[in-house]
């Protein structure tokens, strides 16, 4: 399933480019205050589907996030990130570098600065977060989102 999504027209150095970030309603099927999480290089997580996990990576350091396998590398010097499809964008925003990933039963979504995202078709039923790279860390937020279906919201 892919959000529904609010899209942006933005000028940058290659042109006029689409932006797409989730509607902010979204936070509102966040069940909790959700967990606070810091992870290590090398270090793993199993996500809640539906879920969401909001993520600022602390330093410098080149690092990729992966969700099953699919995700992103990301060179902080550069600003450009390098996904998993083969798709490459370097950033244009000098904005804190942050990536939401919502996760559900078939799908993962990373959003990445509101800027760029990526949706994978992801139909293993246990959804498990991964940060590499030698120095990698980040901080963030972890949320079980509950299901647009249920009544009592």
């Amino acid at each position: 399933m892919t959000l529904i999504c609010r899209f942006t027209l933005h000028k940058t150095a290659d042109g006029y480019r689409l932006f797409r970030s989730p509607i902010p309603a979204v936070t509102s099927l966040r069940i909790g205050a959700g967990e606070n999480v810091r992870f290590g290089a090398a270090d793993t997580l199993w996500l809640p589907v539906p879920g969401e996990l909001l993520l600022t990576p602390e330093g410098d350091a080149p690092l990729r996030m992966t969700v099953n396998g699919h995700g992103f590398a990301y060179d902080p010097a550069a600003k450009h990130l390098t996904f998993t499809s083969g798709k490459e964008y370097t950033l244009t925003s000098d904005e804190p570098f942050t990536v939401r990933i919502i996760t559900d039963t078939r799908s993962v979504e990373f959003f990445i600065c509101d800027e760029i995202s990526a949706t994978y078709f992801a139909p293993d039923a246990e959804k498990t977060f991964s940060l590499e790279g030698e120095n990698a860390k980040a901080e963030g937020t972890l949320w079980k989102l509950r299901s647009i279906w249920d009544e009592d919201r």
